[in-house]
Order: structure tokens, then sequence, then C-alpha cells
């Protein structure tokens, strides 16, 4: 199964919220999405792809995905990669890389 997330980020909290899980489960054609009602209602009634030049809904599976990625990419809002896995792995932000600084 492929999935993925779309997470809202609080920079003055440093703290991320999942508002909504995607899911593409193997032999499935569309895509299914859980989580916040009026973002899953807005995801339902679909989202444009520039790549096609159409607007795509879950029904359209992998192309949906797509859409997503370029649709939600704000820091405060976006969607995460496409993963894989058996099963649906809660999102958790990446830590952060130490930086290369001078030795003083």
């Amino acid at each position: 199964m492929k999935y993925l997330h779309i997470v809202a980020f609080d920079p003055r909290t440093n703290a991320s919220v999942t508002r909504a899980t995607c899911v593409l489960r193997d032999g499935e054609k569309a895509v299914a999405c859980t989580g916040d009602e009026k973002l899953v209602t807005q995801l339902r009634l679909g989202v444009f792809h520039p790549g096609t030049l159409k607007t795509v809904t879950p029904d359209d599976g992998e192309a949906f995905f797509q859409a997503l990625a370029l649709e939600y990419r704000q820091p405060a809002l976006f969607a995460t990669d496409v993963f894989e896995g058996q099963t649906v792995e809660p999102y958790a932000l990446p830590e952060p890389r130490p930086q290369n600084r001078p030795a003083a």
C-alpha cells in the first residue's frame, strides 16, 4: 500500500499535526482519505494537477497523489512524500541536521 499525510506545521510551537492521511491500498484504484472533516471534504472534490491540466480526485489514484504533492507544498501545510508499507506509520518531523560550524 502507498500513503501520504497532509501535515500542518506551526513554527511558533515547532509542532506538527497530521490533518489528513490518504491511502492507496494494493489492488485498489481509488485513494481513501481520512482526518479533518473539512480538509477531507475538500480533497474529495479534487485537486488541480498541472501536468494534466485537469482536476483529479481520489478516484484517480496515483495521479491524485502527484497532485497533492504539488498542491500542498507550503511550510505551514504540506503533503509528505509517498510512503510504502504494510501499515500506515504516523508522521514525525525529521530530526534537524547538525550544522557544520567553524571551530572558534
